[in-house]
C-alpha cells in the first residue's frame, strides 16, 4: 500500500514538473516572440497583411532586449565605449524600472527576418554585444507579413509598394509606411521611454535595404530621433521626407552606405537620395563600397563607429 502511494506521489510530482517546465517554456517563447507572429488575417486595400500580436508582443520584445542589458552590467564595458563618458552603469531606479543609456532599432530587409538580419550582423562584427555591454538596447523587430502585388507570397515587409515597383520614380507607399511606424516602431520607442527612461533623442533607427528605406522615413515620422541609418536604401524622388527636412533641417546625423556593384538597389538611387537630403539641409554621410547588394564587414564597422560617435556627441551636448 505504501509502495503504491509512493509511486502515485512520484507520478504526481513528475506531472507537476512537466507543467512547470511547459509554463517556463511558454514564457521564453513569449519573450522571444517578434511582431511577425501571426494572429489574424485582414485585407488592407493595396496589400494584404497578416496582423501581428501588437503591443503585447512589442512590449515583450523591448523587455527582453532590456533584460539582456541588465544582465550584462556584471561585465566591464568593451571597446569602443571603454574609458568614454558613456560608461556609467545602468541606473536601476527600482525593482520594476531601470534606465537604459539609449537604444538602436535595426530594421531588416525585405527578403529576410529580424533573426536573419541579426545573425548576419553578428557574424561579421560585435555590434550587438558592444551595445548590450555598454547599457544600450539593440532591438530587432520583425515587420508584418504582407503580400505585395503581383506576388501572392507573404513576406515580412515594412511597407508595400504599388505593383511591387521600385525606383526613384515610384509613388511613395505613404499609407503602408505610416502603418508600420504606428503599429511597430512607434510603440517600441514609446515602451523604451515609458519603462526604461530612454528619451527619443537617444534612440537611433535604421536598417538594411527596405529596412534602410524605413529608417530614412523616420526623418519625417519621428524627426526627434537621435540618428538615422540606411544601408542599401533609398527614397523615391517624390518622397514626403524631402519637404519635411526642408521645413525643419535636421542636425541629427544620417549614415548611408551603398555598394557600387549593387544590382538590386543601384548605387545611383542611394547617391541621389543622399544628395537630395543634403540639399534640403540634412546632415548626411554616404559611404560607397565596391560590393553588391550585401553588407560587408567594413561597412558594418563604419556603421558601428558612426553609432559610437553619434552617442558621444549626444553626451557631449548634455554636459
Amino acid at each position: 500500500m505504501c509502495y503504491v502511494s509512493l509511486i502515485t506521489l512520484f507520478v504526481s510530482f513528475s506531472a507537476l514538473l512537466e507543467v512547470v517546465h511547459a509554463s517556463r517554456l511558454r514564457r521564453k517563447i513569449q519573450l522571444r516572440a517578434s511582431v511577425s507572429n501571426v494572429t489574424s488575417n485582414s485585407s488592407f486595400g493595396r496589400g494584404e497583411a497578416l496582423g501581428a500580436k501588437g503591443l503585447t508582443t512589442i512590449e515583450a520584445l523591448v523587455d527582453a532586449a532590456a533584460e539582456k542589458v541588465m544582465h550584462s552590467t556584471l561585465h566591464p564595458p568593451q571597446w569602443p565605449f571603454k574609458n568614454k563618458s558613456l560608461n556609467s552603469s545602468v541606473n536601476f531606479v527600482n525593482s520594476n524600472r531601470y534606465t537604459m543609456k539609449g537604444a538602436v532599432i535595426f530594421l531588416h530587409g525585405e527578403a529576410e527576418t529580424a533573426a536573419e538580419y541579426r545573425n548576419k550582423i553578428s557574424g561579421l562584427v560585435g555590434l550587438e554585444q558592444m551595445l548590450i555591454e555598454n547599457g544600450f538596447m539593440p532591438l530587432f523587430p520583425d515587420a508584418e507579413l504582407q503580400k505585395e502585388p503581383p506576388s501572392d507570397e507573404y513576406r515580412a515587409l515594412w511597407f508595400v509598394n504599388d505593383g511591387g515597383e521600385k525606383g526613384l520614380g515610384i509613388a511613395e507607399a505613404d499609407w503602408s509606411i505610416k502603418r508600420a511606424y504606428g503599429k511597430i516602431i512607434g510603440p517600441a520607442i514609446a515602451r523604451m521611454h515609458e519603462k526604461y527612461s530612454v528619451p527619443v533623442h537617444k534612440v537611433i533607427v535604421g536598417g538594411w535595404s527596405r529596412g534602410g528605406d524605413m529608417g530614412l522615413q523616420m526623418l519625417r515620422l519621428n524627426p526627434a530621433i537621435g540618428g538615422f541609418f540606411s544601408v542599401a536604401g533609398y527614397l523615391p524622388d517624390n518622397s514626403a521626407v524631402y519637404p519635411a527636412v526642408a521645413s525643419a533641417p535636421k542636425e541629427q546625423p544620417v549614415f548611408m552606405a551603398h555598394g557600387s556593384l549593387d544590382d538590386v538597389v543601384p548605387v545611383a538611387w542611394g547617391q541621389a537620395t543622399a544628395d537630395k537630403l543634403k540639399a534640403k539641409g540634412a546632415n548626411v554621410e554616404l559611404t560607397v563600397r565596391e560590393v553588391g547588394h550585401w553588407q560587408d564587414q567594413v561597412t558594418l564597422m563604419k556603421l558601428q563607429d558612426w553609432i559610437v560617435q553619434t552617442y558621444e556627441k549626444i553626451w557631449e551636448a548634455e554636459r
